[in-house]
């Protein structure tokens, strides 16, 4: 019996490992062919597979972590669960009692959530570099620099609350339509008033119409200065938005040229981070897939193609900031690429 369940033990492992090898060789192959028929203007008809990719590195992960969970059992339950578990697992499955099964398969569910968890968050920990371009590009295109700011906009506003969704708007472009209370306290604490805060805590959540019908409540119960609103851009808005930047477009701190960074975070800053397959969302995919294969010198197109969404003569402005973004993106890709402490870099930038 012993000598059955070790023949049975070791052919299930040649499957599974034969099976993820010619997954792996199956995904080369449609990452290739994704890089064939794809280009700046169309997007690949199987980019949708490159998902198959984010499951592979789930299956590693997780079975790294089963690996040492199992490593757990064996070393430190070596007198009770680890004694069933050994050449004759299969046998000692069956004989082990109902709740110790249960704490194995919990040690499984648990291994397979980090996993999945590492996976989601691991290659996003730390915040993006971006350049000082990006930052003077953003604050350009959110507020049109500081003497328009100083006079338009340091009382609350409904930016094109006719024709999109924000909601009241402060400092570079901190929408409180998108953001909880809880994160505006956090986010303004000590910076603004607690009357300051609890007036734009009021109208938390609410977009487009409704936002600009509420406007009249905090107009001129809230003034924010433009040293206020660098800090509260400083503290909140650019580390917020670079993770979720790295996070919508799979890229570590070393990933690319500040430059590209920062123009990539202009556009999760004005559109959002949502990486879909409709219409609207197609070129923020195409983004996605072609860095993923190694194509960044198409994303200049990529990004020039979303001025398709808006009409010239009413948004103007969009159609200029894509630009702006798609020709600092390609000065990246001319740049190289210079050692930085990407822990600290964004902190210093607006100092």
């Amino acid at each position: 019996m012993k000598d059955k369940n070790n023949k049975l033990n070791l052919r299930t492992l040649c499957i599974i490992a034969g099976g993820f090898l010619v997954f792996l060789a199956v995904l080369n192959v449609l990452t290739s062919l994704v890089d064939e028929t794809s280009s700046v203007e169309k997007e690949s008809p199987w980019v949708n597979l490159l998902s198959l990719i984010d499951v592979a590195n789930i299956t590693f992960k997780a079975t790294i972590c089963v690996g040492i969970s199992y490593l757990v059992i064996k070393l430190f339950f070596r007198n009770t669960l680890a004694k069933h578990i050994g050449d004759t697992f299969d046998e000692g499955w069956s004989n082990l009692p109902k709740s110790k099964r249960t704490l194995a398969v919990l040690f499984a569910y648990i291994a397979l959530f980090l996993a999945a968890s590492n996976l989601a968050s691991g290659k996003t920990s730390d915040v993006l570099p971006v350049s000082q371009e990006s930052l003077d590009l953003i604050t350009k295109y959110e507020v049109g620099g500081e003497s328009y700011y100083k006079s338009r906009l340091s009382r609350p506003t409904v930016p094109a609350w006719q024709t999109t969704s924000s909601g009241v708007t402060v400092g570079f472009g901190f929408d409180v339509g998108y953001n909880s209370k809880s994160q505006i306290q956090k986010a303004c604490q000590g910076i603004l008033t607690s009357s300051e805060i609890k007036a734009l805590q009021s109208v938390s959540g609410l977009k487009g119409r409704r936002a600009y019908y509420a406007l009249s409540r905090v107009k001129y119960k809230v003034n924010v200065s433009w040293e206020e609103a660098e800090q509260i851009f400083e503290r909140d808005s650019l580390p917020r938005f670079s993770k979720l930047t790295a996070s919508a477009f799979g890229l570590t701190p070393t990933r690319l040229h500040p430059h590209c960074n920062g123009a990539l975070l202009s556009i999760v800053f004005n559109r959002g981070s949502l990486i879909g397959t409709s219409s609207r969302r197609k070129e923020m995919a195409w983004i996605k897939s072609n860095i993923k294969i190694k194509k960044e010198e198409r994303i200049p197109g990529n990004i020039k193609s979303m001025k398709r969404l808006w009409s010239y003569e009413r948004l103007k402005g969009l159609h200029l900031r894509r630009d702006a973004e798609a020709a600092l993106f390609q000065r990246g890709l001319k740049t190289p690429i210079e050692p930085v402490n990407h822990k600290s870099w964004i902190f210093h930038l607006l100092n």
